[in-house]
């Protein structure tokens, strides 16, 4: 019998890529990234690719060009190539990762929904692109929707799939789950220690570039500029470039955008199949790989 598809979810900061990397050195595995935004190139920084260095192979991770639509439906059959992979060589698959949406699929499998548009796309961002708000409005009562404005400007590229699911016909083809063999165990950890845990990310991101990282990945396109208003950490690094935060601003502001990250993803729990450990004194990390692992071997 094939060995499990492990699959390690929780929020940000919690120690999910850690513990993953433990979990595959000790059980033999390699790791399939579950983030939605770690898959683009040169987003590495704040997306937390360069912190870790463990020498495991990782998958789904600074393959595809910013500005490029990546869906769940993408994310689905390239986990399940990947899951496959990896059992082919005997080892053992590893999904990590906090994009809540892309973990409760990976468990449930995606409902037909409507392909990408690329005129809908292109002509909606260039009216966002301009901020020509009432173009937008207009757009967007002409197919009679109920869609708050502000949202659709804040939020480009979400608010494009739901508008793409609101006015096309639903021609997609049902996906199933990654793997129906799997075990899903979601990290938490108090309050009081997420939030520390928080903040020396976040320090850690800055020391190691986050500023740099966003100020070439601006330079090279204006498109980009709109994609990493939408990231949490790109979005106040870009005010801190156009001064309209001081550097200790730009830190509490991305350590606060963290925290409503943190916070969102724990209303997730409900709606994921997953074991719920509190990692604390009572409860360790070996006692998690053993979990984990037990007949993964």
């Amino acid at each position: 019998m094939d060995r499990p598809l492990i699959i390690i979810t929780g929020p940000t900061g919690v120690g999910k890529s850690d513990f993953a990397e433990s979990l595959a050195m000790e059980g033999k595995g390699e790791i399939i990234s579950c983030d939605s935004k770690a898959v683009y190139k040169d987003l590495k920084v704040g997306t937390g690719v360069s912190l870790n260095d463990p020498g495991i192979p990782y998958h789904l991770v600074s393959f595809m060009e910013i500005g490029n639509y990546y869906s769940v439906a993408d994310f689905l059959s390239h986990s399940r190539r990947c899951v496959e992979h990896i059992r082919s060589m005997g080892k053992l698959p590893i999904i990590s990762g906090g994009s809540m949406l892309y973990v409760e699929r990976s468990i449930k499998g995606l409902d037909p929904s409507p392909k990408p548009d690329k005129r809908l796309r292109e002509g909606l961002s260039s009216m966002i692109e301009d901020g020509d708000q009432d173009a937008v409005v207009e757009y967007i009562e002409n197919f009679h929707l109920d869609i708050d404005i502000k949202y659709i400007m804040v939020n480009r590229r979400r608010a494009l799939r739901l508008l793409e699911k609101m006015i096309l016909p639903n021609d997609g083809e049902p996906l199933p789950p990654t793997d129906k063999n799997f075990r899903c165990i979601y990290l938490l950890r108090k309050k009081d220690e997420m939030r520390h845990r928080i903040e020396k990310r976040v320090d850690h991101m800055l020391e190691n570039g986050l500023i740099e990282e966003t100020r070439e990945v601006l330079f090279r396109s204006r498109v980009n500029n709109l994609f990493l208003q939408e990231i949490p950490g790109y979005r106040e690094v870009i005010k801190y470039l156009n001064d309209e935060l001081d550097r200790d601003g730009l830190r509490d502001s991305i350590i606060d955008s963290h925290i409503k990250i943190y916070k969102q993803q724990l209303k997730w729990i409900p709606r994921l199949t997953c074991r719920v450990v509190e990692l604390n004194g009572m409860f360790s990390v070996k006692d998690l790989r053993s979990m984990a692992l037990q007949d993964s071997i």
